[in-house]
């Protein structure tokens, strides 16, 4: 008997707190973090989720843009940390999302760093009307811009230190992604490297055939890079011998012929041996630089390869149906950081014209294919729309996982921008907060009256 009491008390126990416990997972599960008033254009939010950076807008009597300002909120707390102004929607941002650059006037440039809290101009003269001819480097420290100065050097400056750095020349840089080194064409046969800090060159390069309308890609430690002719119907209109082309959308650019060079020691570990009519697309680098893939064309139809740079073996990784376009934009998918990488566990991901996305892993194996359109991606994170309003899918493209965002009594302003941190981990989006307000007498009303500010809204 006295085995059933308890039984019985304990089990009322356990349902008293179910109920509690549902009904506090009914009013947080998908209650914001926190809610930032608008309007305003999202522009950054840091990989950590702490901090959005935004441009509001205050529109004059005509409807006109009377002034515009970057934002930096506080998103746990959605408190305003600080403002800084900007005069123009037209900003151009680092990588990094760091620094804002733009043109408030001929003849002058302007720079806003929203950590710092600081706007600062580079002494700089006779700009072009217009912040046309410019280039961040991947991390965002430096920023290369056509000066049409009088002794006819650009400039490039150092973001964070706020100084001009020692650039030797009118130069166009292509950086490399650790930003240490800046790869200029001098003639059709020649790159200069050039060190970013010192302005010093460190060597040049002498690739093995006639340069012209040069492409070149980066492994994701900037220790190696794969370069050659490329063509496209897209291609510019110059009257200069050798150019760099941006290969930007890739899956326009075929390239004619491939190299791989070592930027530590500055050799080349790896050319194709060229054959008629031999095209590549989007030849991608591994993160360390050991293992080269492409697409290419072949009679039997497009075909993935991949190359072991130090044996020289070339395997067939996928090959796709007959006649499907061989131009894709490829890149190999960074494991999490500071994870050791097993051999074989190299993931690619493919993106066709029509905006596919495919992963694939070393062995040809297909990971995962989107059937859905994409939202925001960066890395190996991908944000997609979901089956229902206001619902969206975060997949893991390393391993092809699915998790569910749900945005209930929330509506999106369609149009608006969206942003992703750039470890995939927070996902930020502009809309309405539709939930209605708690009623009186309710216990919606007593929760929002006793906490606040874990009850915004009931």
């Amino acid at each position: 008997m006295q085995f059933l009491r308890r039984l019985i008390a304990w089990s009322v126990l356990l349902g008293f707190l179910t109920a509690v416990g549902a009904g506090v997972f009914h009013f947080v599960r998908y209650r914001p973090r926190c809610t930032i008033e608008g309007p305003m254009v999202l522009r950054h939010l840091s990989a950590d989720g702490r901090w959005l950076v935004g441009l509001a807008v205050t529109e004059g009597r005509a409807g006109d843009v009377a002034l515009a300002e970057i934002r930096v909120f506080d998103a746990h707390s959605g408190r305003l940390v600080r403002s800084l102004p900007a005069p123009t929607l037209d900003c151009a941002q680092s990588p990094d999302g760091r620094h804002f650059v733009w043109q408030p006037k001929a003849g002058a440039l302007q720079i806003a760093d929203w950590q710092a809290g600081t706007v600062w101009s580079p002494p700089v003269n006779r700009r072009r009307d217009g912040l046309a001819n410019y280039a961040f480097s991947p991390r965002g420290r430096w920023l290369w811009f056509d000066a049409e100065q009088v002794d006819g050097r650009n400039m490039v400056v150092d973001l964070p230190a706020q100084r001009l750095a020692p650039w030797p020349a009118d130069l166009l840089p292509q950086f490399t992604p650790d930003d240490r080194y800046g790869l200029c064409l001098i003639d059709r046969s020649n790159i200069q490297v050039v060190e970013l800090e010192t302005g010093q060159t460190k060597a040049f390069l002498r690739p093995d055939f006639a340069m012209d309308r040069v492409g070149i890609r980066f492994s994701s430690d900037g220790r190696r890079a794969v370069l050659g002719n490329i063509r496209s119907p897209e291609s510019r209109e110059t009257s200069q011998a050798v150019v760099w082309e941006s290969c930007e959308p890739i899956e326009q650019f075929v390239f004619l012929n491939l190299e791989v060079w070592d930027l530590v020691e500055f050799r080349r570990i790896w050319a194709w041996k060229p054959a008629a009519q031999t095209e590549f697309s989007s030849p991608a680098l591994s993160a360390d630089g050991q293992l080269l893939a492409y697409w290419t064309a072949t009679n039997q139809g497009p075909r993935l390869e991949m190359v072991d740079l130090k044996s020289g073996a070339i395997r067939v990784v996928l090959s796709e149906i007959l006649g499907l376009e061989f131009r894709h934009r490829l890149r190999y998918l960074d494991g999490p950081a500071n994870v050791q990488q097993p051999n074989g566990s190299e993931v690619l991901l493919s993106i066709d014209r029509h905006n596919v996305l495919t992963s694939v892993d070393a062995v040809g194996r297909v990971l995962w294919r989107n059937n859905a359109y994409i939202v925001k991606s960066h890395g190996a994170i991908v944000i997609q729309s979901g089956s229902g309003l206001n619902q969206f899918e975060a997949v893991d493209l390393r391993i092809g996982t699915v998790c569910g965002i749900n945005l209930p009594d929330f509506h999106e302003r369609k149009g608006c921008s969206r942003a992703l941190s750039a470890d995939g981990s927070h996902f930020a989006v502009i809309g309405t907060d539709a939930r209605p307000p708690p009623q009186p007498g309710t216990i919606e009303n007593w929760l929002h009256a006793k906490w606040p500010k874990l009850f915004a809204s009931g």
